[in-house]
This record gives C-alpha cells, sequence and structure tokens, in this order.
C-alpha cells in the first residue's frame, strides 16, 4: 500500500483471508504473518505472509499517512 508522493507513511493494517474451499482431505490455507512495516523510505506499507496448508488465500494492505502539505512557491 502505497501513500500519495510526497506523504509520510505513519501505521498501516491488514486483512488475510482464505478463498474458496481447500481440497477434500486438506486443512484450510492459513496465512501466517511474517512482517508489517513501513517500507524503508516510508512511503508506504508492506505485508508479508507465507502460506500454509493448501488452498488461495488473499492479503490486503492498508496504509495511514501523515498528508505533508505541498510546497508552495512565494513570488520574489
Amino acid at each position: 500500500a502505497l501513500c500519495d508522493v510526497g506523504d509520510t507513511a505513519l501505521s498501516g493494517t491488514f486483512i488475510v483471508g482464505q478463498i474458496g474451499e481447500p481440497e477434500p482431505g486438506l486443512a484450510p490455507a492459513i496465512p501466517l504473518l511474517i512482517s508489517s512495516e513501513p517500507l524503508a523510505d516510508f512511503t508506504g506499507w508492506n505485508i508479508t505472509v507465507f502460506g500454509i496448508n493448501s488452498g488461495n488465500g488473499f492479503v490486503t494492505a492498508d496504509v495511514e499517512c501523515f498528508d505533508n502539505p505541498t510546497p508552495t512557491t512565494h513570488p520574489p
């Protein structure tokens, strides 16, 4: 998840889940959170998960950004 250009990431959230049903006889997909952290330059938020078991899952990341004001130029 990325902030607008010039804005700064303050925090982030995420949602993980399973899509559909697992194959018969197999346990459902279980997304395991590896990390939830800002990008190195604080322009967005990164979520890393590892899928355990079978099936398809999803990860949705959101970022809360500080809205840095656009610099204004003053006439000479």
